[in-house]
């Protein structure tokens, strides 16, 4: 059985910079996972099922455009999110999320990070 995270061993600076009692509350959801290397965290025009707070590596975000062409809009490292949409309560990837440099993050279910 893995042993519960530790508020002093979450390496995600979003996570890090919250109040230690709001940490603690939310850290029983958390739960680390590997991400590698074109790893999909979310697709376009699907459901965001999870959330990933990145500890180490980075996620790319890149917008699939017409003719199929593509862009990447954004990175995520360790100082944020994926799956942040959730934050507002959209629940479909607008763009597809993909790992880019591999690592490691903590993922919560989207249903739990929208409580």
């Amino acid at each position: 059985m893995a042993q519960p995270l530790q508020p002093s061993g979450v390496r995600n600076r979003l996570l890090a910079a919250l109040p230690s009692d709001v940490l603690a509350q939310i850290l029983p959801a958390l739960h680390p996972v590997s991400l590698t290397m074109r790893k999909s965290l979310a697709a376009p025009g699907k459901p965001i099922e999870a959330v990933h707070f990145v500890e180490s590596g980075w996620v790319s975000i890149v917008a699939h455009l017409d003719e199929g062409a593509q862009a990447e809009v954004g990175i995520i490292g360790r100082e944020g999110l994926a799956g942040a949409s959730r934050v507002t309560g959209v629940d479909t990837a607008f763009a597809e999320a993909y790992v880019q440099g591999p690592g490691e993050a903590l993922q919560m279910e989207a249903t739990a990070f929208q409580r």
